[in-house]
């Protein structure tokens, strides 16, 4: 049974969570308790416990339960169904008229219900606390057939919104032919109305038939999600009937039950339609108590499935769009790989910049990111939907743009996404959905939709009470309340960066050609570490609530445990007393031991050393020292709590040029130490960068449990001077029209460990392969000189809009045509898994010795871009666009002896201090290409994801070593540092691609609701 714990920990309110929470107390320069300051942040942090103690264990013993169904005559089979606690068991009465559960949840009463045609139960039966034995009985009913009677009850049991029916057997039932084989629908009323309504037709083959309560969690699901066939108010859409469906368009699908695995609860094949159980766990909201708080328990699992299933994995773009416009008040593009966008007029009207107003600069989203975006705005609570100003019905979140693949935005191309709240649309670049981390992801999408309630939903008042949370103010030290007020409502730029830190905002005006881009926000906050992430501390407090509002829903024990005070603030503020929570499959937990967990923060700089060597001609070799406060004498060798495994910041000039810096802990001596009171960065900055002076916007310290400082250049003092009178500002340019694409004939290499290793003739060889090489070349226009190593950067789209480009470095050569300063030259192979059809260059960027770049993206049928030259792959011999599989059974349960397993044993048992040896199996496979890059996220009871990539014999080959086809074993090992968090981690997800770019996303984790019925 999977994510039983649960139920516990639910209504005690604690998830994953660890003893102790970590949290923002008041440090940060204020007083104390003890009356002095306190630059450590150590006055609200977890106490360390001075005992041994045991973790909590969140899985609670389970109990059974047996009884005997009196009534029955010889030869008629029943169901007998356990509804409680938001759990849903079947199983089949046995031979003796018995029936056996095992593996139950103690403390949950549980609603005993049998299901058997042509009977019904006398009463209802609920077991109590500690009960191993309910008996049911049951009575004939009247059969039509013989009795001449037929008769249907329903009644309402006191347990269950479903409640309990009965009704006479049919001899005949009705029958539905699907593919070709007769499939009867069940004699439950919601079964009827399934396929009555949608064409569903369920299946009693699979692992459990179905009972009253699936079909009618499954009924009630398929009615929340908005389909155009159950529109009455589109005209001739209704039922000529007066039903409130119309489903004669829709063909027949059977759908089964399986006690297995399924990814995403669900796997369609044709009209085959099987869904997992765990799927209908809290499906129904559940009366339940957390923090005291009275109301419903739920999850959006099921409805997810039905999503998943509606849209066909995200495919029909009309179907989403509807879900969307209907559900949430958005529009997307649904031209998919067509010419001609719904959105053409859109684009027009409501795009802020002035290349962005033609279809060409924007694509549809592809099926794997529709069902990200659905899902994520179906898990905000109901009342956040459908974002609009309460007094312009006309103004609000209206659209949601997809920025064509391969291209950078044209103002912040560091940016995933940007949201213009007073435009009305949120915009997407390929960027956002790109990589591994499927986490960020999802936050993402919550995070720029964040963005419009802070411009519709938060009052100033809220504002104002906001800012208290951080001790936002303003650096010009107009803190004034009408200034502030203003400040509050100005539609800010916003984005999320992942690992790097950008500076630059914008203020949106009503010209929209004329778009003010300004260095700094002018906010800061007296606060460095109750923040999620560096970027909710480096801008405003708009991108602050934006980053707590993701995180709330996503992973909000990363928010609880970093700022509790935040965490209430978006509770009962703005979710009206909502609480999530984020489950991980039991089976993918593992325990962390730890007697002395580090909860405490990376200590506040306390000095700044910066050595610039170098004339003014010649390159300058800077040194730069950080020092850490910490308390007494608790830095010696590889100990130290208040010490730092690194930092990172990225220096920025006057000019907006940027170096990032990375600082790795040293000893008062210098030498390399794990961890230190002291950080120590070295770096090289050429003789043409731009003179004068250069200032990081954020200083982000870690330590090697991920507890994070975020220190702002306001915090501390910093002067780093670069003397170069012989500076060079002119960036590289494209030369228009230079850009060139070639594809080149095929060619045989010999490949060795799927490496290639020199050129091939004979065909025969088994290491002989053929590749063929596509080349972008341009020229580029330099002042000076181009940068020593990766200079050029171009991306290669294919024609589909659902495939992502590829991201290749290639080198600069100088003066090779004529009056041309020099050429840039990317090199991609191409094999024979590639995908057939179309390719382009999307995007070039250049990057000199100053650090100066420049970047061009090209578009068809714009009127401002170059339309990039085309190269046809259409002779691919084996072209693959199927993304690799992995296994997800439990390996209690294994399928075939193929299951996904993680374990944990601690480095040191005798005295466990959180280094722990973490160890991961799975099986996967590839259809064509082979198995490439696999990365996981860990998640710690503390709510801190754990990026890994999980190396294995062919992550970085061009060709798989090996059978790609056959299922294989793989296994990963990674080692937690010392000071881990005590407690419960799970995985939370893995992320396969294949060598041809096809990517899958399993996902482990589910998002757990809770609304209470008053709010406090």
């Amino acid at each position: 049974m999977r994510r039983t714990y649960l139920a516990a920990a639910v209504f005690s309110a604690s998830l994953l969570t660890a003893c102790g929470g970590a949290g923002e107390g008041t440090g940060d320069g204020n007083p104390t308790a003890g009356g002095g300051t306190n630059p450590t942040d150590q006055g609200q942090q977890p106490t360390k416990p001075t005992q041994p103690t045991e973790p909590t264990d969140p899985v609670v013993v389970s109990k059974n339960l047996s009884g005997q169904i009196t009534g029955f005559s010889g030869g008629d089979q029943a169901f007998v169904t356990l509804s409680g606690g938001g759990e849903l068991h079947t199983t089949r009465m046995n031979e003796q008229g018995g029936y056996q559960f095992e593996g139950l949840t103690p403390g949950v009463n549980y609603s005993v219900k049998v299901q058997a045609p042509g009977y019904s139960q006398t009463a209802s039966v609920t077991t109590t606390t500690g009960n191993s034995n309910a008996d049911v009985a049951v009575s004939v009913v009247p059969n039509p057939d013989g009795d001449h009677v037929y008769r249907y009850t329903w009644e309402d049991d006191g347990e269950s919104v479903s409640g309990l029916e009965y009704a006479s057997a049919i001899n005949q039932p009705l029958a539905v032919e699907i593919e070709g084989l007769e499939k009867q629908v069940p004699n439950i009323a919601a079964a009827q109305m399934l396929y009555r309504d949608y064409r569903v037709v369920l299946d009693d083959s699979g692992d459990i038939a179905w009972t009253q309560a699936h079909a009618y969690r499954l009924l009630e699901t398929l009615r929340q999600v908005p389909q155009k066939h159950c529109d009455t108010d589109v005209t001739n859409n209704g039922s000529e009937l007066g039903l409130p469906c119309n489903p004669k368009d829709l063909k027949d699908t059977s759908w089964k039950l399986s006690n297995g695995e399924v990814d995403q609860f669900i796997a369609v094949d044709g009209q085959q339609v099987t869904l997992d159980t765990d799927a209908f766990t809290y499906a129904n909201p559940l009366i339940a108590n957390v923090d005291g708080r009275r109301g419903r328990f739920y999850s959006k699992s099921l409805h997810h499935a039905v999503v998943n299933y509606i849209t066909k994995g995200g495919s029909d773009l009309v179907k989403a769009n509807f879900i969307l416009e209907n559900r949430f008040g958005v529009t997307i593009d649904t031209r998919g790989n067509g010419k001609f966008s719904n959105l053409n007029s859109a684009y027009r009207n409501h795009a802020v910049i002035a290349e962005d107003r033609e279809a060409s600069a924007w694509q549809s989203f592809t099926p794997e990111e529709i069902l990200i975006v659905i899902n994520q705005l179906e898990e905000m609570p109901q009342g956040l939907h459908v974002i609009r100003d309460k007094n312009d019905a006309n103004r609000g979140l209206k659209y949601l743009f997809r920025r064509a693949n391969a291209h950078d935005h044209p103002l912040y191309p560091d940016a995933p996404a940007v949201a213009w709240p007073t435009a009305g649309y949120i915009e997407f670049m390929e960027k956002a959905f790109k990589g591994s981390n499927f986490e960020h992801m999802q936050r993402l999408v919550l995070h720029e939709k964040a963005h419009f309630l802070w411009h519709y939903v938060v009052t100033r008042e809220m504002k104002l009470e906001w800012l208290q949370l951080s001790q936002w103010y303003r650096v010009d030290g107009d803190d004034s309340e009408a200034k502030l007020t203003e400040l509050l409502q100005q539609n800010p730029y916003s984005t999320v960066v992942d690992n790097t830190a950008h500076t630059h905002g914008s203020e949106y005006q009503i010209d929209r050609d004329n778009i003010t881009v300004d260095a700094s926000d002018g906010w800061s906050a007296r606060k460095t570490t109750n923040f999620v992430s560096g970027y909710a501390q480096l801008k405003n407090p708009n991108e602050d609530l934006a980053e707590s509002v993701s995180y709330f829903l996503i992973n909000p024990d990363k928010l609880r445990s970093r700022a509790p005070a935040k965490y209430e603030f978006i509770r009962d503020r703005l979710m009206a007393g909502v609480t999530y929570l984020q489950a991980i499959r039991d089976d993918l937990t593992f325990e962390v031991l730890n007697l002395h967990p580090d909860y405490i923060y990376p200590g506040k700089i306390k000095k700044v050393d910066i050595t610039v060597k170098g004339a003014a001609d010649k390159d300058k070799q800077i040194t730069v020292d950080l020092q850490l406060h910490t308390t007494g004498e608790n830095c010696k060798l590889d100990s130290c709590l208040e010490g730092a495994s690194r930092a990172f910041t990225r220096l920025f000039s006057d000019a907006d040029t940027f170096k990032d810096i990375y600082f790795y802990p040293v000893s008062a001596s210098g030498s390399r130490r794990s961890v230190s009171d002291r950080l120590r960065a070295t770096f090289t900055l050429a003789n043409t960068v731009k003179n004068g002076w250069w200032a990081p916007a954020q200083i982000t310290v870690s330590d090697p449990t991920g507890n994070e400082r975020y220190q702002r250049s306001t915090d501390y003092g910093w002067q780093l001077y670069i003397n170069n009178p012989g500076e060079d500002t002119v960036a590289p340019e494209y030369v228009a029209n230079s850009l060139t694409l070639d594809l080149s004939d095929e060619r045989l290499v010999r490949v060795s460990n799927g490496q290639v290793s020199g050129n091939c003739s004979d065909v025969s060889a088994a290491n002989c392969r053929a590749v063929r090489v596509m080349t972008a070349e341009w020229d580029v226009d330099e002042d000076v000189k181009m940068a020593d190593s990766s200079a050029c950067f171009a991306r290669f789209a294919h024609q589909s809009y659902s495939s992502y480009s590829e991201d290749v470095y290639g080198n600069f050569r100088e003066n090779v045509n004529g009056d041309i300063d020099g050429q840039c030259k990317i090199t991609m192979y191409t094999t024979e898994y590639h995908r057939h059809g179309q390719y382009r260059v999307g995007h070039v960027s250049m990057r000199d010795r100053a650090l100066n770049r420049n970047s061009e993206n090209f578009s068809d049928n714009h009127s401002t871009r170059e339309a990039s030259p085309k190269v046809n792959l259409n002779d691919s011999a084996n072209p693959d666009s199927v993304a690799p599989e992995m296994s997800i059974a439990n390996c209690n349960a294994p399928q075939d002896g193929r299951c996904i397993s993680i374990s944990a044993v601690p480095v040191n048992a005798d005295k466990p201090n959180g280094e722990t040896r973490v160890t991961i199996k799975y099986w996967a496979r590839d259809d064509k290409s082979g198995l490439g890059t696999v990365a996981y996220n860990l998640r710690d009871p503390q709510g801190k994801d754990h990026f890994y990539y999980a190396s294995h014999a062919n992550t970085h080959t061009l060709f798989f070593h090996g059978d790609p086809a056959a299922w294989t074993s793989y296994t990963e090992t990674v080692v937690l540092p010392a000071g881990s968090a005590p407690g419960t981690w799970g995985l939370a997800n893995m992320v396969l691609h294949d060598k041809a770019g096809n990517r899958k996303t399993y996902d482990f984790t589910e998002t757990l609701i809770f609304e209470p019925f008053e709010v406090q």
